[in-house]
């Protein structure tokens, strides 16, 4: 017998929070962190085991929950692994004195042998029912609860006890999970609620085979008013609608808090909002809710998670960046006010200078600024203002003191003309600088020799320069900017 995986909660990634049980492979069927496990689609009325029908006989099936009241159908064989609850689907036959506990078990298939003489571990210590204290629709049902069925024997040990040997596909691997009630005084019931899971021991989880589940569903989540919302922000109201519209329950959570408490759904209508409005705070809040199906339906559990924005009031470190980096001012050079921004603000920059306000530069939209030549020296900062509809907020950027601009660099280059000749004169261009210039000198060299007292643009070559190079260096200077100094090739006199 192939076994089949039921998946009880389809599209769940972003509830896996409330599972409480490590992301399965292979035969899984949870979800968690890691996302959602893909899931099989339910067939409706699978194939029996092949020792069914059962004897003695079957009163019914049994249904596994986390701690949060959300069908599981797998998990791990070493920690438990069988959730917070087993529940039956079924009433309790009658007595006297009634049945108060329940305890469950594990059977080993032996294929030939009666289903009533199989090997067995009780999984479970024997637990008073009904519980209300455990989460709806587990708190809410007449019928027998098992908690904690993890508590007193792992999945692991009793299948190491009693391990399936069987060589037909039909069997192995597969146990037969057994729930039974009694009471002070009053032994075990012979009848019992069954459920076959299949065990997988190269990743060491276990699936539920039998029975099949029948009908899929899903629930949508939404909230009144709408996300996002702007702080300070309103109560919410949660509304979860389950298609089709099914019995069952809905529970709200945020993380792993409850709110309010839970909400039936009807095959009426399948819509529930949440008995508490939460108010939630600034930032993303995740809201899930979850559906379980009435005790006893063969209907498949859904989860939707919404992740609900407030936006707060802006937030911001504004710093001045210059061409040299972060920390960096100086003539000439664009400054960037820089600042990391939250939650949508609309902002403006404003300059100052030495704490003065710089004139044409306060409240503006743009977020550079260039410092001219009457700054050199004094401190440039910069102010942001950010707001919405939250709030706003303002900060200053450290002070950097403005340093010379960068140097002059010629756009056009300095050049000497002349016959080259002793006796004559050579002349050299002033070149055309960036920035312009506004002084410009020049000093003469024979070889690497200064030349005493030639600063001026001409030079009239002597007799010590024959067979030897001139060069002439020119130096550009203009307020507030470091000096642009150019050494022009040198040229032969003979």
């Amino acid at each position: 017998m192939t076994s089949k995986l039921r998946s009880m909660m389809p599209g769940l990634a972003a509830a896996a929070m409330l599972v409480g049980v490590a992301t399965l492979t292979g035969s899984a069927a949870l979800a968690s962190g890691a996302g959602a496990v893909p899931r099989v689609p339910a067939s409706g009325g699978g194939p029996q085991p092949p020792w069914y029908p059962l004897s003695p006989p079957q009163i019914g099936f049994i249904t596994f929950y986390n701690a949060q009241g959300q069908v599981i159908t797998g998990g791990s064989i070493n920690a438990g692994g069988l959730g917070a609850y087993a529940v039956a689907s079924t009433a309790a036959p009658a007595s006297m004195p009634p049945y108060t506990k329940a305890t469950l078990f594990a059977y080993t298939p032996v294929k030939g042998q009666n289903p009533g003489t199989w090997s067995s571990s009780e999984l479970s210590l024997s637990t008073n029912f009904p519980n209300s204290s455990a989460p709806a629709p587990v708190g809410t049902t007449a019928n027998p609860v098992v908690s904690g069925p993890d508590g007193s024997l792992t999945l692991a040990q009793a299948i190491a006890a009693n391990p399936n040997m069987n060589t037909d596909p039909a069997y192995q691997k597969l146990y037969d999970l057994r729930m039974k009630v009694s009471a002070p005084q009053v032994p075990f019931t012979t009848t019992y609620w069954d459920t076959v899971i299949s065990v997988n021991t190269s990743n060491n989880t276990w699936s539920v085979d039998w029975p099949d589940w029948t009908q899929n569903t899903g629930t949508a989540l939404s909230a009144t008013p709408p996300s996002p919302q702007t702080a300070p922000a309103s109560a919410v109201t949660l509304k979860a609608t389950v298609t089709p519209a099914t019995d069952g329950t809905v529970t709200f959570w945020s993380g792993t808090t409850q709110i309010g408490t839970a909400q039936t759904v009807t095959s009426g209508n399948g819509v529930a909002t949440a008995s508490a409005t939460p108010t939630p705070p600034t930032g993303t809040t995740p809201y899930t809710a979850v559906f379980a199906p009435a005790v006893g339906s063969m209907d498949i559990g859904s989860a939707s998670t919404l992740n609900y924005v407030v936006n707060g009031p802006p937030a911001f470190e504004p710093t001045l960046v210059g061409p040299g980096g972060p920390g960096t001012a100086r003539v000439g050079g664009q400054e960037f006010c820089v600042a990391s921004f939250s939650n949508n603000p609309t902002v403006t920059y404003s300059w100052q200078s030495n704490g003065t306000p710089i004139t044409g530069q306060q409240n503006n939209t743009v977020d550079t600024f260039t410092p001219d030549a009457s700054l050199l020296g004094q401190s440039l900062t910069c102010s942001v203002n950010a707001s919405n509809g939250a709030g706003s907020v303002s900060g200053t950027s450290p002070g950097v003191n403005v340093a010379l601009g960068a140097p002059l660099v010629p756009t056009t280059k300095p050049k000497i003309s002349g016959p080259h000749v002793v006796g004559q004169k050579e002349k050299v261009t002033a070149g055309v600088w960036s920035p312009p210039a506004t002084t410009v000198t020049y000093q003469w060299y024979i070889g690497t020799t200064k030349v005493a007292g030639a600063t001026k643009a001409t030079f009239k070559v002597p007799r010590s320069a024959l067979n030897k190079k001139v060069h002439c260096v020119v130096t550009a200077s203009a307020t507030g900017f470091a000096n642009g100094v150019f050494k022009t090739p040198g040229v032969k006199i003979t």
